[in-house]
């Protein structure tokens, strides 16, 4: 949420000299800069892509709050939920093939998955992890003290409902984890191999 702020308050800054400018992203360096300092964050690198070619890709800041080495557009940057993103679309493409369907309970892919609420346990789907209604609560705990992502999962039997099932939308990172080994127990392979090959590499999106 603070970065989509941050984003709004560049295209603030932007908007009028990038609407009448020639150079479509003339001022844009010094709006982001603009918009860094105002949100006193460290550092940041922003890239835009048009027609399959980029062209803007720039660095701005410190990689460490109080360091000098600067931010620029080949450091690396934790990308978070947007990994929520490309986990739903793996699962998408299972989907597509045939594999797997949106109404699928858990446990007809993961036997042994449970949680507290038995329940919830056998019916519990694949739609209703991706989309935060299970009224599971979150464990991110698990994930923050270094757990495998099987690990947390059988750890995560012992979770208990912060609402009623289906009842409200309760965001829970912790399904996303079960969703990554989701793709591992449909498709045969393991998460991190099943996104390198069919989404990373397909796309030309490489280290």
């Amino acid at each position: 949420m603070r970065l989509f702020k941050l984003l709004l308050v560049i295209l603030f800054l932007t908007q009028s000299s990038i609407s009448f400018a020639q150079d479509p992203l003339e001022g844009l360096s010094e709006a982001v800069e603009d918009a860094r300092k105002l949100w006193n964050s460290p550092g940041l690198a922003a890239a835009i892509v048009k027609d399959g070619e980029v062209v803007f890709s720039e660095g701005f800041g410190v990689r460490r709050m109080g360091e000098s080495t600067p931010v620029d557009e080949h450091t690396g940057f934790l990308i978070g939920s947007t990994t929520k993103a490309f986990t739903a679309f793996g699962i998408g493409m299972l989907v597509d093939e045939g594999l797997a369907n949106w109404n699928d309970p858990i446990i007809k892919h993961m036997p042994n998955f449970k949680v507290k609420d038995p329940y919830v346990t056998r019916e519990i789907t694949i739609k209703d992890i991706l989309i935060h209604n299970t009224g599971v609560r979150s464990a991110d705990f698990l994930w923050m003290r270094g757990l495998s992502a099987k690990s947390q999962i059988v750890k995560y039997g012992n979770a208990d409902q912060v609402t009623s099932f289906r009842s409200g939308w309760e965001y829970n990172n912790t399904m996303y984890v079960l969703a990554g080994e989701l793709i591992e127990a449909i498709s045969g392979i393991s998460f991190q191999d099943f996104m390198k090959t069919r989404i990373y590499q397909p796309l030309g999106m490489m280290e």
